[in-house]
């Protein structure tokens, strides 16, 4: 098995524009989604990567990423699932297999889904880094920093580096940026931004020290991800991640921060989410995700976020 080659792209915008619409007009537009955990990210994610990949292929989503937390468990179930819907498009061997392909014929979208290989990491109250493998030498990339990552540390944990070494670890591989809201919004951080010129800033929140080593393109984040999932604050995290990206000029790329396949399994990731913490589900508050966004939404719906 071989990753994808190529740059993964999101084709619907972060301010919610509808994006080119010629060919998935009936849907909504071009969507890859870019950002998304399987049940292999262990008690976070809901569903299996083959319901995902099921689902996506059903809502004519261009492509799917496979980003489990330090970890690429999910990517041969994925594989095979895609295998198997690609074949069967020509003859399904069953009424499901044909309902998966009417749905994605329905959307207006007629080539297969395509998959992307990566994985997310998770820096405490900085934010998470998505790393996806453009070709073998990223995808070597991807596997040789969790390696490190998960060696440094006791068995079913991993370790991370600076901010810093971890982007420059990952050069063949598009190193997608999504902030936590309250390290964007600290005081600290927007007076950060006001006070420096464009490569001081990039360099500078990202963790190089000036006369770094590192070059300041191979410790920078290729895009900022824009992760809209109906909170309350989504219109001015918005317009913080635009600020910040003219700031630094990096671009800004849409994704779903994806856990779930469809919106009903939300109850049992608040079961799962309850187990990892160690505390009944009424116990655990704000811990809890506020709604059931994080599933793979149909396209049109993504183009009215």
């Amino acid at each position: 098995m071989s990753p994808p080659l190529g740059r993964p792209k999101a084709a619907s915008t972060p301010s919610g524009g509808s994006g080119p619409r010629e060919a998935g007009e009936r849907g909504g537009p071009f969507y890859a989604e870019l950002h998304c955990l399987t049940h292999f990210s262990f008690q976070r994610g809901a569903s299996s990567p083959e319901e995902l990949v099921q689902r996506a292929w059903a809502l004519g989503y261009t492509a799917l990423a496979v980003t489990d937390e330090a970890s690429v468990a999910g990517v041969v179930r994925a594989w095979q699932a895609r295998g198997a819907l690609e074949r069967s498009q020509a003859d399904p061997a069953d009424d499901e297999l044909a309902a998966l392909h009417a749905a994605r014929a329905a959307a207006g979208v007629a080539a297969p889904l395509r998959l992307l290989y990566g994985s997310e990491f998770r820096f405490e109250d900085q934010g998470t880094l998505v790393a996806l493998a453009r070709d073998l030498s990223g995808w070597g990339d991807v596997c040789s920093f969790i390696s490190r990552c998960r060696g440094a540390a006791e068995k079913g944990r991993y370790r991370l580096p600076p901010l810093a070494v971890a982007l420059a670890a990952l050069p063949g591989c598009e190193r997608l940026w999504a902030p936590c809201r309250g390290w964007l919004q600290h005081p600290e951080t927007m007076d950060f931004i006001a006070g420096c010129g464009r490569q001081e800033r990039a360099a500078g929140l990202f963790g190089m020290e000036s006369g770094d080593a590192l070059a300041p393109s191979a410790a920078r984040p290729t895009a900022l991800l824009v992760e809209l999932n109906g909170d309350a604050d989504d219109a001015l995290w918005l317009l913080a991640l635009r600020r910040l990206a003219a700031a630094t000029g990096l671009p800004l790329v849409a994704a779903g921060d994806v856990h779930l396949h469809v919106r009903a399994r939300k109850r049992l990731h608040d079961v799962l989410t309850a187990i990892r913490l160690g505390r009944s589900v009424q116990q655990c508050g704000f811990a809890l995700q506020p709604n059931a966004e994080r599933h793979l939404r149909p396209r049109a719906s993504l183009a009215s976020v």
